[in-house]
């Protein structure tokens, strides 16, 4: 950590100069911070100070700050989120644990929207690079949020929030260019369409180039992708808000399909959100919201679809001086469809060609205040149906003890659940005269049990302390039994597995001065998974502990220099990844931007400047390495 005190050091002589020039700019202020509302923790709008959760937010001022270009990298701003970047266009992203190309026990969301993919378990980021520019937070749940979205939010909760279209009148142009990322450019426009409504319409892309070859000559993962759509807010009347959003993306891209062959893929989808919310008299709020998300994706060796249509109902309601109830109902049509296909030299066959899976519950979050404006116990269930593994209970209970405003003391225990994936239920692997690998439409949910407990501090004017502890608890890990040796093998999904992952996080503020603030946390985690007696261990479940780090930590530091200029530079280091053959690396970005004008802004950042590759995560026996880049960016506002 000594390098990223060292670093933010060399501005501090500058940071003193200027300190008496202007008001802060590095952000909010540390009490603005404590302010902020969430809705990701019990569906209802809380501040995150004295949420009984281990949650952070990242607000659109850190991801500008932070130069990033991608979804996925805008991620690692929240503390204890872990990303590896598999090659250009692929990343592992998770919590606590069990990371993958496919981590499935993580559930992200844009304005409660589902990215959760059923076909296989687990999110496709590349399809999911929402422009960043339309982000006005991401709010970052830690843990358990079943009792509030239902099943596979299971280790986490990211909810990106969109910006509200009166909050982005007049028009944004940027662009940039660099060595990674080729070419960026984005557009949007708000405008005003009547007394009571607001438009924006938005449109970006880029070109993003192939990243460093590790165990193959070529890398073959360079990629383009291109997206579009708009958003309108109604108001009106008081006290009602109505919502339309919709998009359309595509893109495609290099792939390699076993260590020299090269292939095309591609993928194209949209969706479209409708939401009403209406304040009633007596402090109660009713939520209507429907939703489809649908994409098509042809990687070359696989063709898959999803369409997801989802309603979701929800109403808060004051009961006595003390309880504030939140229930509401929602369901879920997942229609699946997959065509029999060659991956590499196995042949994948379908039972079906298309399946349609329905997920249906009621939720009920009752919030008493047990001291007015003091202590908080909110009892929460969601009841939830599948239709691959049927009724599941998702309880939690959360106490927070606000002793003072400048602490928050918190506690949790809930129960989450992750749902079989339609491969594992439908999809079966042939090698032929090697291996065949069966579904099974007899499995049961992987269960969760966690126990939480947490602090947030303000130790001063200027500082602040966030720590949480948990110790997680797993029952029915799905993997691959053996059923013979062969020849040729013959393997069989089962709830065959155990786990624990304990741990600790920890992020900490300071404003240093008003221009200057740091900002810096770790986290620190043991993992184990064993096999259940009587079952022959399976490899892939056994290596899990090992595809996620240790520990991770990382610093960040916010300058404001004279003349409208900012520099940002960030540190961090992430642990080693056993199970891949990933070694432990550091690496620092850094970003300077200046303000010509009021409405101009240039910028240049760099990337991973300590050396010239390193290696985060990989899939399989192919591996890449993220090349050290730097890129340029132009922002006109009018």
């Amino acid at each position: 950590m000594a390098a990223g005190v060292t670093v933010a050091a060399l501005f501090a002589p500058l940071a003193f100069a200027a300190e008496s020039e202007s008001p802060a700019l590095a952000g909010l202020s540390l009490d603005e911070l404590s302010r902020i509302q969430v809705v990701s923790v019990s569906r209802h709008s809380e501040p995150v100070w004295t949420s009984a959760s281990a949650t952070a937010v990242v607000t659109a001022e850190d991801i500008r700050r932070s130069g990033v270009t991608l979804l996925p990298d805008a991620l690692r701003l929240a503390t204890g989120t872990e990303v590896g970047e598999i090659n250009s266009r692929s990343f592992a992203v998770t919590i606590r644990g069990f990371n993958g190309s496919a981590a499935n026990k993580l559930l992200p969301l844009i304005d409660g929207r589902s990215l959760y993919s059923m076909r296989f378990s687990g999110t496709i980021w590349d399809q999911r690079n929402i422009l960043l520019d339309e982000i006005e937070q991401v709010e970052v749940v830690r843990g358990p949020g079943g009792a509030a979205w239902g099943a596979n939010a299971v280790n986490g909760v990211i909810n990106i929030i969109t910006r509200d279209a009166e909050q982005t009148l007049g028009t944004r142009v940027s662009a940039g260019a660099g060595y990674l990322d080729r070419a960026q450019f984005s557009v949007r426009h708000g405008f005003q369409a009547g007394e009571h409504t607001w438009v924006r319409i938005f449109g970006g892309g880029f070109l993003r180039g192939e990243s460093a070859p590790v165990t193959m000559p070529e890398a073959k993962d360079a990629w383009g992708h291109a997206r579009g759509g708009f958003r309108m807010d109604s108001r009106p009347s008081d006290g009602v808000h109505i919502t339309l959003a919709g998009e359309t993306y595509g893109g495609e891209g290099d792939q390699l399909v076993g260590a020299t062959r090269t292939d095309r893929a591609r993928f194209r989808g949209g969706d479209f959100r409708a939401r009403l919310r209406r304040e009633l008299a007596d402090d109660r709020v009713m939520t209507l919201q429907a939703y489809y998300d649908g994409f098509r994706r042809d990687s070359g060796t696989l063709v898959s679809g999803t369409d997801l249509f989802d309603w979701d109902a929800q109403f808060e309601t004051p009961v006595g001086d003390r309880n504030r109830l939140t229930l509401g109902a929602n369901i879920r049509l997942n229609s699946l469809s997959d065509r029999d296909s060659m991956t590499g030299a196995a042949l994948a066959t379908y039972s079906r060609g298309r399946r349609e899976l329905i997920q249906a519950g009621t939720f009920l979050q009752d919030e008493i205040a047990l001291v007015p404006e003091r202590l908080r116990l909110n009892l929460g269930t969601k009841l939830e149906y599948d239709g691959f593994t049927g009724w599941n209970p998702l309880p939690s209970a959360r106490l927070s003890w606000t002793p003072c405003s400048r602490a928050t003391l918190w506690t949790a225990v809930s129960r989450a659940v992750r749902i079989p994936s339609r491969a594992e239920n439908d999809q079966t692997t042939t090698l032929p005269g090697f291996f065949v690998g069966e579904p099974n439409g007899d499995l049961r949910p992987e269960i969760m049990v966690a126990y939480e407990a947490g602090t947030r501090v303000r130790t001063s004017e200027r500082t602040s302390v966030d720590v949480a502890g948990f110790y997680q608890d797993y029952d029915g890990l799905i993997g691959s039994a053996t059923v013979s040796a062969g020849p040729p093998a013959l393997q069989r999904q089962e709830n065959l597995g155990t786990g624990k992952v304990y741990g600790v996080e920890v992020s900490g503020e300071w404003q240093v001065l008003s221009r200057w603030r740091l900002r810096a946390g770790g986290t620190a985690q043991h993992l184990e998974v064993r096999t259940l007696d009587g079952h022959t261990a399976d490899p892939a479940l056994l290596r899990l502990p090992g595809m996620s780090p240790h520990q991770q930590a990382w610093i960040r530091s916010s300058l404001d220099l004279p003349h409208d200029v900012e520099c940002d530079v960030a540190w961090r280091h992430v642990g080693a990844l056993d199970s891949n053959g990933i070694p432990a690396y550091a690496s620092i970005d850094a970003r300077l931007a200046w303000r010509p004008r009021r409405n101009l802004e240039l910028s240049i950042t760099g990337q991973n400047l300590l050396e010239a590759e390193h290696q985060e995560f990989r899939f399989l026996a192919t591996r890449w390495a993220v090349p050290r880049t730097v890129y340029g960016r132009v922002t006109w506002d009018f």
